[in-house]
């Protein structure tokens, strides 16, 4: 992943061009959408990590071949969803509401 202009954080909101997003990325406003995020961390040494998500059971994005680690004491211990409303300009209030969270070690199913 690239780096931020410090040379040292890394928070993955810049792509090196191979990310693959599948359209439409949207969502209806009002209605409940089901979302699933999987990790791979990459085997030490190697750039072998991904990211996968879907919504509504159809797959919408992928990231491959990057490293989060260089040790196996680290670990994944967080995920942040962001969600953009895609439309530059003033401020606007957002709401998202989350049931039925999930978390496992193992991918998820099609």
């Amino acid at each position: 992943m690239a780096r931020e202009p410090d040379g040292v954080t890394c928070w993955g909101r810049y792509g090196d061009g191979s990310e693959i997003y599948t359209p439409p990325l949207d969502m209806s406003r009002g209605t409940w959408h089901h979302i699933e995020f999987w990790v791979k961390l990459n085997t030490p040494g190697q750039s072998n990590a991904q990211q996968t998500f879907w919504i509504d059971g159809v797959q919408r994005g992928t990231w491959q071949g990057f490293s989060f680690r260089s040790s196996t004491i680290l670990r994944l211990n967080s995920v942040q969803l962001t969600f953009n409303r895609g439309i530059s300009g003033g401020s606007t209030v957002e709401r998202l509401f989350v049931d039925h969270l999930v978390v496992t070690t193992g991918r998820p199913s099609p």
